[in-house]
C-alpha cells in the first residue's frame, strides 16, 4: 500500500510551489511520496526508505528494490497469510530482507552515505547564497537529522 499511494495536495503544492527555485528537501519520512514527485538529486532520504530492503544481519552493503517482491506477496496472500517461500531472504547469509528505514538495523551504508552526502553538496554548493530553511512537521524523535544541524 504504501508504494502505491498517492502523493498527495500538500506534495503536489509543494512541488509546484517549488519549480525553477533552487531547492533541496531533506526529508525524515520513508513513505516514498517525496522520491515519486520530486528529482531524485533533490531528495535526501536520510533515514531510509520503503522502496528497498536490506539484510536483517546486515551482512553486506547492497540495498534491493522491493516492489515488485512486495507486489509479488500481496499477489500471494492466502488466508491472511504470505506463503514462506515468498520472504524475501539475503542473498549472502541466508537472513530476511527487511525494508531499508530507521530501525535497530538500519544499514548505514553506501546508500545512506550517499543520501547525507547529497544536501551536503547542495548546502556547500550555495554556501554564500541566501538559503530559507524550511521545517515543515518535523518531530523530535530523530533530531540529529534535521532539528540539529539546521
Amino acid at each position: 500500500m504504501n508504494l502505491n499511494l498517492p502523493d498527495g495536495l500538500v506534495y503536489q503544492n509543494l512541488f509546484e510551489l517549488l519549480q525553477n527555485k533552487n531547492y533541496f528537501v531533506v526529508t525524515t519520512n520513508q513513505d516514498t511520496l517525496f522520491s515519486r514527485r520530486f528529482p531524485e538529486n533533490k531528495v535526501s532520504t536520510i533515514q531510509g526508505d520503503f522502496r528497498y530492503l536490506h539484510c536483517v544481519r546486515p551482512c553486506h552493503d547492497e540495498l534491493f528494490e522491493s516492489k515488485e517482491l512486495i507486489e509479488e506477496m500481496y499477489a500471494n496472500i492466502r488466508d491472511w497469510r504470505i506463503p514462506t517461500e515468498l520472504i524475501p531472504h539475503c542473498p549472502k547469509c541466508g537472513r530476511e530482507l527487511e525494508p531499508w528505514v530507521r530501525g535497530f538495523t538500519f544499514l548505514e551504508g553506501k546508500k545512506y552515505k550517499e543520501e547525507y552526502e547529497k544536501w551536503n553538496r547542495f548546502l556547500l554548493e550555495n554556501k554564500d547564497k541566501k538559503i530559507l530553511f524550511l521545517e515543515l512537521g518535523v518531530g523530535r524523535m530523530t533530531p540529529m537529522f534535521i532539528c540539529e544541524p539546521f
